[in-house]
């Protein structure tokens, strides 16, 4: 298992590469899928758009986004279950 230091290495190494290569759609992608393996989900979303902004068919960063809008769906379901279950 990965722990969480590791993924703040990787979100700091992605930010570099990025000032680097502002424009590279994977980059921003892989920083996309460490912050939401860290369950920063909003800045996770923005990354998968700046990848599809720079590259709109870019399969990765689709699929990405669609599995985050569902996780994030279940989620909502679940606090909405829980508020209102007797």
């Amino acid at each position: 298992m990965v722990k969480l230091y590791q993924y703040e290495d990787a979100i700091i190494n992605y930010s570099k590469a990025l000032e680097v290569e502002p424009n590279s759609e994977t980059v921003w992608n892989n920083k996309g899928w460490v912050l939401e393996k860290i369950s920063n989900y909003e800045e996770a979303m923005n990354c998968y758009n700046k990848a599809l902004e720079i590259k709109p068919d870019f399969e990765n960063a689709t699929n990405n986004k669609n599995r985050l809008f569902e996780k994030l769906f279940i989620i909502k379901l679940k606090r909405y279950a829980k508020k209102y279950t007797v």
